[in-house]
């Protein structure tokens, strides 16, 4: 587990399929590279989580998240109106990737962070959107917690971006929009109301 306050570092490692913990908008996560296997198994095992749960994805921009999911009028409207920013969507899948899609769906959001847009100029693929904590236990907001969670454990990141603190805020809102009717998975940041008037 080295640390590191360079995102060339960052990027190079994303490239060799390394794990990396990262600050997001919320709290500390597990970037990598969503499409590969071993680094799916990889995250399962640092955070102690199984492939039943399966892990959320980042994307550069619309034109990615068109690769992966099926877009509709409700789906587009959703990205106009809030990514990127704090709504993670799920919709219906157009590829299985074990470990990141399930039930022929996937969970997918655009950071809105400046430092993630910056690292996603350089690699050609998803991340991970995982959060970086251990499976069912609280979320980590800063490096030196991420450090002291797992240094004496088996399993643990390649890499820690020396990001500082995060500040503690609401998690991202989860809607679902697989069905024919929206529906809310974990209330956030963006009111689930105000979400609703986009699909009206």
């Amino acid at each position: 587990m080295k640390l590191t306050a360079d995102l060339d570092e960052v990027v190079k490692a994303l490239n060799d399929n390394q794990v990396v913990a990262f600050p997001t908008e919320t709290s500390y996560g597990f970037l990598g590279n969503a499409t590969k296997q071993v680094v799916i198994q990889k995250i399962l095992d640092i955070k102690g989580r199984s492939f039943d749960n399966p892990l959320s994805v980042l994307v550069r921009d619309e034109e990615q998240a068109q690769k992966l999911v099926d877009f509709d009028s409700r789906t587009q409207g959703l990205f106009d109106h809030f990514l990127p920013g704090p709504l993670t969507i799920i919709a219906r899948t157009q590829k299985e990737i074990r470990g990141v899609s399930k039930n022929g769906t996937l969970a997918l959001r655009i950071s809105s962070k400046p430092e993630i847009d910056s690292i996603f100029k350089e690699i050609d693929f998803p991340l991970t959107a995982t959060s970086a904590n251990l499976s069912g236990k609280k979320d980590l907001y800063s490096h030196d917690e991420v450090v002291r969670t797992y240094k004496t454990r088996a399993f643990k990141p390649d890499l820690v971006y020396q990001g500082g603190e995060v500040e503690e805020r609401k998690p991202s809102t989860i809607v679902d929009v697989s069905q024919q009717k929206m529906k809310l998975v974990r209330q956030g940041e963006i009111d689930f109301t105000e979400i609703q008037r986009i699909d009206r």
